[in-house]
Protein backbone atom coordinates (compact mmCIF):
# COMPACT_ATOMS: atom_id res chain seq x y z
CA UNK A 1 0.00 0.00 0.00
CA UNK A 2 1.36 3.53 -0.59
CA UNK A 3 0.64 6.11 1.84
CA UNK A 4 -2.25 7.81 0.37
CA UNK A 5 -3.99 4.50 0.79
CA UNK A 6 -3.01 4.37 4.15
CA UNK A 7 -3.91 8.08 5.08
CA UNK A 8 -7.04 7.54 3.38
CA UNK A 9 -7.96 4.50 4.89
CA UNK A 10 -7.03 5.91 8.38
CA UNK A 11 -9.57 8.78 7.40
CA UNK A 12 -12.45 6.50 6.90
CA UNK A 13 -11.75 4.24 10.07
CA UNK A 14 -12.21 7.73 11.87
CA UNK A 15 -15.52 8.78 10.35
CA UNK A 16 -16.67 4.84 10.43
CA UNK A 17 -15.55 4.77 14.33
CA UNK A 18 -18.46 7.18 15.45
CA UNK A 19 -20.87 4.47 14.11
CA UNK A 20 -22.41 2.45 16.64
CA UNK A 21 -21.25 -1.18 15.98
CA UNK A 22 -20.74 -4.50 18.41
CA UNK A 23 -17.53 -4.10 20.72
CA UNK A 24 -15.73 -7.16 19.45
CA UNK A 25 -15.95 -5.49 15.95
CA UNK A 26 -14.96 -1.67 17.56
CA UNK A 27 -12.21 -3.23 19.29
CA UNK A 28 -10.86 -4.91 15.96
CA UNK A 29 -11.16 -1.34 13.98
CA UNK A 30 -9.66 -0.05 17.13
CA UNK A 31 -6.60 -2.12 16.69
CA UNK A 32 -6.79 -1.66 12.80
CA UNK A 33 -6.53 1.88 13.55
CA UNK A 34 -3.78 1.89 15.91
CA UNK A 35 -2.06 -0.05 13.27
CA UNK A 36 -2.26 3.04 10.92
CA UNK A 37 -1.52 5.46 13.50
CA UNK A 38 2.59 5.88 12.64
CA UNK A 39 1.53 6.72 9.01
CA UNK A 40 -0.85 9.09 10.02
CA UNK A 41 1.59 10.74 12.21
CA UNK A 42 4.47 10.55 9.73
CA UNK A 43 1.76 12.53 6.89
CA UNK A 44 1.07 15.14 9.88
CA UNK A 45 5.13 15.35 10.38
CA UNK A 46 5.94 16.24 6.59
CA UNK A 47 2.88 18.56 6.46
CA UNK A 48 3.90 20.69 9.00
CA UNK A 49 8.02 20.57 8.48
CA UNK A 50 6.84 21.92 4.35
CA UNK A 51 4.51 24.12 6.30
CA UNK A 52 6.54 25.92 8.50
CA UNK A 53 9.01 25.72 5.59
CA UNK A 54 6.62 27.45 3.52
CA UNK A 55 4.58 29.94 6.04
CA UNK A 56 1.40 30.53 3.97
CA UNK A 57 -1.44 32.46 5.60
CA UNK A 58 -3.92 30.29 7.81
CA UNK A 59 -7.42 30.52 6.32
CA UNK A 60 -8.86 28.03 8.65
CA UNK A 61 -8.20 24.82 10.70
CA UNK A 62 -8.21 22.90 6.67
CA UNK A 63 -6.98 26.05 4.33
CA UNK A 64 -4.15 27.72 3.47
CA UNK A 65 -3.01 30.44 1.17
CA UNK A 66 0.03 30.01 -0.29
CA UNK A 67 2.18 33.12 -0.79
CA UNK A 68 3.19 31.91 -4.39
CA UNK A 69 2.10 29.98 -7.19
CA UNK A 70 6.04 28.51 -6.65
CA UNK A 71 5.20 27.79 -3.04
CA UNK A 72 1.66 26.09 -4.06
CA UNK A 73 3.69 24.06 -6.71
CA UNK A 74 6.54 22.89 -3.81
CA UNK A 75 3.57 21.69 -1.39
CA UNK A 76 2.00 19.63 -4.56
CA UNK A 77 5.25 18.54 -5.37
CA UNK A 78 6.06 17.55 -2.45
CA UNK A 79 2.97 15.57 -1.04
CA UNK A 80 2.88 13.76 -4.10
CA UNK A 81 6.41 12.54 -3.58
CA UNK A 82 4.72 11.39 0.28
CA UNK A 83 2.13 9.91 -0.49
CA UNK A 84 3.68 7.77 -3.53
CA UNK A 85 6.08 6.19 -0.61
CA UNK A 86 5.76 2.68 -0.03
CA UNK A 87 4.35 1.34 3.25
CA UNK A 88 5.60 -1.27 5.01
CA UNK A 89 2.41 -1.33 7.94
CA UNK A 90 1.27 -5.05 7.57
CA UNK A 91 -2.78 -5.15 7.98
CA UNK A 92 -4.77 -8.06 8.90
CA UNK A 93 -8.19 -7.50 7.23
CA UNK A 94 -10.79 -6.86 9.90
CA UNK A 95 -14.82 -8.11 9.11
CA UNK A 96 -17.31 -5.76 9.67
CA UNK A 97 -21.04 -7.20 9.95
CA UNK A 98 -22.66 -4.64 8.18
CA UNK A 99 -26.57 -2.95 10.21
CA UNK A 100 -29.06 -0.81 8.69
CA UNK A 101 -27.98 1.81 11.32
CA UNK A 102 -24.31 1.87 10.23
CA UNK A 103 -23.54 4.79 7.76
CA UNK A 104 -20.63 4.71 5.33
CA UNK A 105 -19.70 6.71 2.23
CA UNK A 106 -19.04 4.91 -1.43
CA UNK A 107 -16.37 6.33 -1.38
CA UNK A 108 -14.62 5.14 2.11
CA UNK A 109 -15.85 1.85 1.26
CA UNK A 110 -13.44 1.99 -1.43
CA UNK A 111 -10.57 3.06 0.41
CA UNK A 112 -11.39 0.26 2.56
CA UNK A 113 -11.53 -2.31 0.24
CA UNK A 114 -9.39 -5.16 1.42
CA UNK A 115 -8.69 -3.22 5.36
CA UNK A 116 -11.74 -3.87 5.69
CA UNK A 117 -14.17 -6.72 5.19
CA UNK A 118 -17.90 -5.97 4.99
CA UNK A 119 -20.13 -8.84 5.53
CA UNK A 120 -24.34 -8.62 5.08
CA UNK A 121 -25.95 -9.48 8.54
Amino acid sequence: MTQKQVIDAYKALNKLSTQPMPIKTAYALHKLRRTLKPAWEFQCEQENILLDKLKPELLSDEQVRFNSPEDLQEWNETMSQVSKIESDIEILPVTVVMDESMRITLDDMDVLEGIVIFEEG
